[in-house]
């Protein structure tokens, strides 16, 4: 896995488990799946009590979206 976390472009998402949350440089550093993404500060809270559950975060033209995934039935 590459050390670098991945800075979300227009309409990237990412899926998976909440890991964990940190503060780093005035950005929110999370682990979401194996995936280390760099979000906004803001957005920490949100994830920190998520922790543990399946999430998606959207990153649109103007803002992040965030979901809480229930289930997984296909």
């Amino acid at each position: 896995m590459d050390s670098r976390p991945y800075y979300m472009q227009p309409w990237d998402e990412v899926l998976g488990p909440a890991i964990s949350v940190e503060e780093c440089e005035g950005h929110c550093l999370a682990l979401i799946g194996k995936i280390s993404v760099l979000l906004p500060l803001e957005m920490s809270a949100r994830l920190e009590d998520a922790k543990g559950q399946r999430v998606g975060i959207l990153r649109t033209d103007n803002d992040y979206r965030f979901r809480v995934i229930v289930g997984g039935g296909h």
